[in-house]
Protein backbone atom coordinates (compact mmCIF):
# COMPACT_ATOMS: atom_id res chain seq x y z
CA UNK A 1 0.00 0.00 0.00
CA UNK A 2 1.13 3.50 -0.27
CA UNK A 3 1.93 5.87 1.91
CA UNK A 4 1.22 10.03 1.98
CA UNK A 5 2.56 13.37 3.95
CA UNK A 6 -0.85 14.97 4.98
CA UNK A 7 -0.36 18.52 4.01
CA UNK A 8 -2.62 21.58 3.40
CA UNK A 9 -5.24 22.41 0.32
CA UNK A 10 -4.83 25.97 0.08
CA UNK A 11 -7.16 26.28 -3.21
CA UNK A 12 -9.88 24.70 -0.60
CA UNK A 13 -9.33 27.55 2.08
CA UNK A 14 -10.18 30.75 1.01
CA UNK A 15 -7.35 32.03 2.41
CA UNK A 16 -3.89 30.70 4.17
CA UNK A 17 -3.35 30.16 7.18
CA UNK A 18 -7.23 31.21 8.11
CA UNK A 19 -6.70 32.62 11.45
CA UNK A 20 -7.92 36.04 12.32
CA UNK A 21 -7.64 36.49 16.66
CA UNK A 22 -8.74 34.50 19.76
CA UNK A 23 -12.43 34.33 20.64
CA UNK A 24 -11.99 34.27 24.69
CA UNK A 25 -9.06 34.43 27.23
CA UNK A 26 -5.76 32.02 26.94
CA UNK A 27 -2.64 32.48 28.19
CA UNK A 28 0.07 30.89 25.80
CA UNK A 29 2.69 30.36 28.40
CA UNK A 30 0.85 28.91 30.50
CA UNK A 31 2.26 25.19 31.66
CA UNK A 32 0.04 23.15 29.73
CA UNK A 33 -1.20 25.47 26.17
CA UNK A 34 -0.79 24.53 22.84
CA UNK A 35 2.86 25.52 22.88
CA UNK A 36 4.08 24.52 26.12
CA UNK A 37 2.17 21.22 26.70
CA UNK A 38 4.01 18.82 24.82
CA UNK A 39 7.58 20.12 26.77
CA UNK A 40 6.23 19.97 30.18
CA UNK A 41 3.87 16.62 29.39
CA UNK A 42 0.67 17.45 30.23
CA UNK A 43 -0.95 16.84 27.18
CA UNK A 44 -3.92 15.03 29.20
CA UNK A 45 -4.79 18.35 30.84
CA UNK A 46 -4.57 20.34 28.01
CA UNK A 47 -5.56 24.08 28.37
CA UNK A 48 -8.20 24.15 24.87
CA UNK A 49 -8.64 27.59 23.90
CA UNK A 50 -12.15 28.46 24.08
CA UNK A 51 -12.17 29.63 20.54
CA UNK A 52 -10.71 31.44 17.61
CA UNK A 53 -12.35 33.51 14.54
CA UNK A 54 -11.10 33.08 10.84
CA UNK A 55 -10.73 35.77 8.65
CA UNK A 56 -13.43 37.52 6.68
CA UNK A 57 -12.10 35.42 3.03
CA UNK A 58 -11.66 31.74 5.02
CA UNK A 59 -13.78 29.52 4.58
CA UNK A 60 -15.13 26.64 6.89
CA UNK A 61 -12.95 24.39 5.67
CA UNK A 62 -12.79 20.24 7.11
CA UNK A 63 -9.05 21.01 8.25
CA UNK A 64 -8.00 24.48 8.82
CA UNK A 65 -4.80 26.53 9.33
CA UNK A 66 -4.39 28.59 12.71
CA UNK A 67 -0.67 29.48 13.63
CA UNK A 68 -1.38 29.96 17.13
CA UNK A 69 -2.73 26.28 17.33
CA UNK A 70 0.44 24.68 15.79
CA UNK A 71 1.73 21.12 14.34
CA UNK A 72 1.12 18.45 15.45
CA UNK A 73 -1.82 19.32 16.27
CA UNK A 74 -4.98 19.19 13.61
CA UNK A 75 -8.14 21.60 13.77
CA UNK A 76 -10.41 19.74 11.78
CA UNK A 77 -14.09 19.02 11.31
CA UNK A 78 -16.07 16.63 13.73
CA UNK A 79 -16.99 14.72 9.65
CA UNK A 80 -13.14 14.76 9.80
CA UNK A 81 -12.33 13.36 13.42
CA UNK A 82 -15.24 11.10 12.99
CA UNK A 83 -13.21 9.28 10.12
CA UNK A 84 -10.32 8.94 11.14
CA UNK A 85 -11.56 7.64 14.45
CA UNK A 86 -13.14 4.62 12.26
CA UNK A 87 -9.88 3.66 11.13
CA UNK A 88 -6.75 2.26 12.85
CA UNK A 89 -4.95 4.78 14.87
CA UNK A 90 -2.60 4.62 18.07
CA UNK A 91 -3.17 7.16 21.02
CA UNK A 92 -5.62 9.94 19.23
CA UNK A 93 -6.89 12.58 21.37
CA UNK A 94 -9.45 14.47 20.44
CA UNK A 95 -10.47 18.15 22.08
CA UNK A 96 -13.85 20.40 20.86
CA UNK A 97 -13.56 23.87 19.50
CA UNK A 98 -15.63 26.89 18.69
CA UNK A 99 -14.87 28.00 15.32
CA UNK A 100 -16.30 31.42 14.58
CA UNK A 101 -16.87 33.85 11.49
CA UNK A 102 -18.92 36.76 10.69
CA UNK A 103 -21.03 35.85 14.02
CA UNK A 104 -21.54 32.24 12.26
CA UNK A 105 -19.93 29.40 15.14
CA UNK A 106 -19.34 25.83 14.43
CA UNK A 107 -18.01 23.37 16.11
CA UNK A 108 -14.63 22.14 14.97
CA UNK A 109 -11.92 19.47 16.78
CA UNK A 110 -8.37 19.89 17.66
CA UNK A 111 -6.93 16.34 16.93
CA UNK A 112 -3.65 14.74 17.89
CA UNK A 113 -2.07 11.52 18.20
CA UNK A 114 0.07 10.63 21.55
CA UNK A 115 2.54 8.24 20.40
CA UNK A 116 5.23 9.04 17.63
CA UNK A 117 6.17 5.47 15.87
CA UNK A 118 9.88 5.26 14.41
CA UNK A 119 10.07 2.29 13.84
CA UNK A 120 7.85 2.57 10.91
CA UNK A 121 11.19 4.40 9.74
CA UNK A 122 13.93 2.77 7.37
CA UNK A 123 16.36 3.85 8.93
CA UNK A 124 19.17 2.30 6.88
CA UNK A 125 17.18 3.36 3.55
CA UNK A 126 16.34 6.89 4.08
CA UNK A 127 18.56 9.78 3.25
CA UNK A 128 19.68 12.20 6.70
CA UNK A 129 21.22 15.71 6.34
CA UNK A 130 22.54 18.09 8.83
CA UNK A 131 20.85 21.34 7.97
CA UNK A 132 21.36 25.33 9.06
CA UNK A 133 17.95 26.07 9.09
CA UNK A 134 15.53 24.47 7.02
CA UNK A 135 17.16 24.77 3.43
CA UNK A 136 20.95 25.15 3.85
CA UNK A 137 21.65 21.54 3.65
CA UNK A 138 25.84 21.15 5.28
CA UNK A 139 26.30 17.72 4.52
CA UNK A 140 24.53 13.88 4.43
CA UNK A 141 24.57 12.47 7.87
CA UNK A 142 23.89 8.59 8.70
CA UNK A 143 21.15 8.15 11.31
CA UNK A 144 20.76 4.02 11.84
CA UNK A 145 18.07 4.31 14.74
CA UNK A 146 15.69 6.79 16.54
CA UNK A 147 18.31 6.25 19.69
CA UNK A 148 21.04 7.54 17.36
CA UNK A 149 18.99 10.19 16.09
CA UNK A 150 18.43 11.66 19.63
CA UNK A 151 22.05 10.92 20.51
CA UNK A 152 23.04 13.27 17.31
CA UNK A 153 20.26 15.97 17.71
CA UNK A 154 21.52 16.21 21.67
CA UNK A 155 24.63 17.49 20.52
CA UNK A 156 23.28 20.32 18.05
CA UNK A 157 23.30 24.05 18.53
CA UNK A 158 20.51 26.21 17.04
CA UNK A 159 20.23 26.71 14.37
CA UNK A 160 21.29 23.03 13.15
CA UNK A 161 19.42 20.20 13.15
CA UNK A 162 19.10 16.76 11.55
CA UNK A 163 16.90 16.76 8.49
CA UNK A 164 14.74 13.62 7.00
CA UNK A 165 15.88 14.80 3.24
CA UNK A 166 14.55 10.92 2.13
CA UNK A 167 11.95 9.13 3.84
CA UNK A 168 11.42 4.88 3.26
CA UNK A 169 9.21 3.13 5.15
CA UNK A 170 9.22 0.13 6.06
CA UNK A 171 5.69 -1.05 4.84
CA UNK A 172 5.80 -4.77 5.84
CA UNK A 173 5.26 -3.39 9.85
CA UNK A 174 2.70 -0.66 9.52
CA UNK A 175 -0.16 -1.77 11.35
CA UNK A 176 -1.77 1.65 11.32
CA UNK A 177 -3.56 3.89 8.57
CA UNK A 178 -2.89 7.20 10.44
CA UNK A 179 0.47 7.49 12.18
CA UNK A 180 2.68 10.21 13.78
CA UNK A 181 6.84 9.99 12.90
CA UNK A 182 9.26 11.76 14.96
CA UNK A 183 10.21 15.38 13.83
CA UNK A 184 13.35 15.92 11.90
CA UNK A 185 12.58 20.08 11.81
CA UNK A 186 9.31 18.98 12.46
CA UNK A 187 6.59 15.56 13.13
CA UNK A 188 5.25 14.43 10.19
CA UNK A 189 1.81 12.63 10.27
CA UNK A 190 1.58 10.06 6.92
CA UNK A 191 -1.91 8.76 6.15
CA UNK A 192 -2.69 5.25 4.48
CA UNK A 193 -3.78 5.22 0.39
CA UNK A 194 -7.02 3.99 2.03
CA UNK A 195 -7.55 6.86 4.23
CA UNK A 196 -6.27 9.16 1.74
CA UNK A 197 -9.20 8.01 -0.92
CA UNK A 198 -12.05 8.16 2.39
CA UNK A 199 -11.02 11.97 2.77
CA UNK A 200 -11.23 12.49 -1.20
CA UNK A 201 -14.36 10.47 -1.57
CA UNK A 202 -16.12 12.43 1.30
CA UNK A 203 -15.26 15.74 -0.63
CA UNK A 204 -12.94 16.88 2.80
CA UNK A 205 -11.96 20.42 2.00
CA UNK A 206 -8.55 21.56 3.05
CA UNK A 207 -6.63 18.36 2.88
CA UNK A 208 -3.73 17.66 1.06
CA UNK A 209 -1.00 14.75 0.20
CA UNK A 210 2.38 14.16 -0.54
CA UNK A 211 3.31 11.15 -1.90
CA UNK A 212 6.25 9.35 0.08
Amino acid sequence: MDYYYLTFNPDQMGVFPQGKSLTGPYNFNAPNSVWNVFGNNLLSNLWVPEGFEIQYRAKFSDRLSIVEIGFPFLIISPKAADIFLSYDILDPLVFSLKITKKGRVADYKIFIIQTQQPEYIDFQSSDFTLNKHLFNIVKPVEIESIGDLNEKQKNLEYPYFIRLFKLVLKKDVIRHDMFLLPGFGRPEYIVSQRLKEHIEREKLTGFGFRPI
